[in-house]
């Protein structure tokens, strides 16, 4: 039986210390790109469904880079790396 191809890239970006890094990272992010993109449509009351998928990206797409920016340097050989996420 082949496991998915889905499961085997999305569980990485979607669990553990990954999470812990990329959420902070794409709630700052997308909350400013979310500002300078959509703000005014917002603050007027003008948005529509492609503006909540637009906004909905100003989030997502920090998140993705984020992870797998974590998960590449987590898994480069010869490159220290922190083994646990700071806690505030």
């Amino acid at each position: 039986m082949m496991t998915t191809t889905w499961s085997r890239w999305a569980w990485p970006i979607l669990s553990g210390h990954t999470r812990q890094v990329a959420l902070p990272i794409a709630f700052v992010v997308g909350t400013i790109l979310l500002a300078v993109n959509q703000g005014t449509e917002l603050a007027a009351g003008e948005a529509d469904v492609a503006t909540l998928f637009r906004a909905l990206a100003n989030y997502l797409i920090p998140y993705s880079v984020s992870s797998v920016s974590y998960l590449n340097a987590r898994n480069s050989p010869g490159v220290p790396f922190m083994t646990e996420v700071p806690q505030p």
